[in-house]
This record gives C-alpha cells, sequence and structure tokens, in this order.
C-alpha cells in the first residue's frame, strides 16, 4: 500500500522537480543531462541520490559509461518523505527495480551526507 503511496506521489513531484532536465521519460538530455532510465549511477547508490536531491552536485560523474559534467541544483526546499517518493518513483519506473525506500532509509542516507 505505502509503496503505491510513494509511486503516486513520488510521479507527481518529479514531474515538479526533476522532469524538466531529466525529462519525463528519464531519459535525460543528450550529453548534458544523465538519463534515470537504467541508470547504474543511481540504482547502484540510491543513498547518494538522496544526497544530490536534496544538496545538489557539482563536478563529473559517469553514468552507464557516458561522462557528464553539469551542476545539479540543490532541492533543499524537500522533505526526506518526499525524497524517499522520488526515489521509490524513479527507482521504480522505466524498467528501474529499487524497490520500495523508506522514508527512515531516506533520513539515514541524508544524515550521512549532512556537511557541517
Amino acid at each position: 500500500m505505502r509503496y503505491n503511496q510513494y509511486i503516486v506521489y513520488g510521479q507527481q513531484l518529479y514531474k515538479q522537480n526533476c522532469s524538466n532536465c531529466h525529462q519525463e521519460d528519464g531519459t535525460g538530455l543528450g550529453k548534458v543531462i544523465p538519463p534515470l532510465v537504467q541508470a547504474d549511477y543511481m540504482l547502484n547508490e540510491l543513498g547518494r541520490t538522496a544526497c544530490i536531491i536534496k544538496y545538489g552536485l557539482e563536478g563529473e560523474i559517469e553514468v552507464n559509461g557516458t561522462d557528464y559534467n553539469q551542476i545539479m541544483p540543490a532541492h533543499d526546499d524537500l522533505t526526506a518523505l518526499e525524497i524517499a517518493q522520488i526515489i521509490t518513483y524513479i527507482g521504480n519506473s522505466w524498467g528501474n527495480e529499487a524497490g520500495y525506500i523508506s522514508v527512515k532509509e531516506t533520513e539515514s542516507y541524508l544524515d550521512s551526507c549532512r556537511v557541517y
């Protein structure tokens, strides 16, 4: 039940906050914005994904063998619950199969990436 709710709310949040760059179908934008579809960079470390959503990212990354070097802005206005919903949605869309990501897991991920 909670999984289905996270998918529904995660999709709405994704459309509001992420799809402009990553595209509605998660395919990214050429060699500028990485895809989320079967993205090894995201799926291999979902905790890092939570941190990137919350705090943004600068510097080069490699996704599915392609290098990307575009700044991703922070979404520090999103709560841990909202980030959990987004990760559950993107982790289980477009052929991805990451499963349900709880708010407690997301809080733990976010605690581990804070910069003091």
